[in-house]
């Protein structure tokens, strides 16, 4: 995006990864004019306190797109993960997407309203799509912004907000940690397929590797797909535990 000469506006927690990463943009794109604000997403419980953390230093912004990538996942049994690791796949990957649109919402439609077009894009996972043994917080959580990108889709079609949900499949991101790079797709690969479809698609997988992949993943049957994913699923989680990962 930044090569398409768009200013920018990081969301995060960490204010040192937000501070370095404007700097290597600044550095390369010097022209584009950056913003931030520091926030942990797992600590925003209400709309009100999302709106007042993050909407009011943001209103005064033209927001051409909104890119909703926050996530977050834990694996293992249902029964062996712990109360805030729900608590935390829940509020950063369900809450914190319908939060965030329902309060910068407004400040796109103005745009929209003056004849410019605008874009919600929300990170879903491949995952969203079947309940799948070992993820199935996080694979529920991911549905629900899945389905809400989606139904925001056919409301704002006629209002020049497009919206997509970005089913992405396995990239290379530290969620992935743990994962041979070379079964990963790059994020700049990843990135470009999803823009391809912004404004053509309701929802996509981003590239044809992962269309692929998950029209054969749905085709499977479930209870291979569960056997098969909740051994792997414990195994990870016991790797990362042993490692002081998790």
């Amino acid at each position: 995006m930044v090569e398409q000469g768009f200013n920018i506006c990081i969301i995060a927690r960490s204010e040192e990864k937000i501070a370095q990463r404007l700097e290597e943009i600044t550095k390369e794109f010097p022209k584009v004019r950056t913003f931030s604000v520091v926030a942990d997403f797992d600590k925003i419980h209400t709309i009100e306190d999302y709106k007042t953390q993050i909407g009011d230093q943001l209103r005064f912004l033209d927001i051409a797109m909104l890119f909703l990538n926050a996530g977050v996942s834990h694996v293992g049994a249902f029964a062996d993960i712990t109360n805030q690791e729900v608590q935390e796949m829940v509020s950063v990957n369900a809450l914190q997407p319908i939060y965030c649109a329902k309060v910068l919402l407004p400040i796109m439609l103005k745009r929209a309203n003056r004849g410019q077009r605008s874009a919600i894009v929300v990170t879903s996972s491949g995952l969203g799509g079947r309940p799948v043994a070992g993820t199935i917080t996080y694979s529920a959580a991911k549905a629900f912004s899945s389905f809400l990108a989606q139904g925001l889709s056919y409301e704002l079609e006629e209002q020049n907000v497009d919206v997509l949900s970005w089913e992405c499949g396995p990239t290379q991101t530290k969620m992935m940690r743990g994962r041979k790079g070379a079964k990963l797709l790059s994020p700049e690969a990843a990135v470009k397929g999803m823009l391809r479809d912004l404004g053509k698609e309701r929802l996509t997988y981003g590239v044809l590797k992962n269309d692929r992949s998950s029209s054969l993943f749905m085709a499977m049957p479930s209870g291979f797909i569960n056997r098969m994913m909740f051994k792997a699923m414990k195994g990870a989680r016991e790797r990362r535990i042993k490692e002081g990962l998790q």
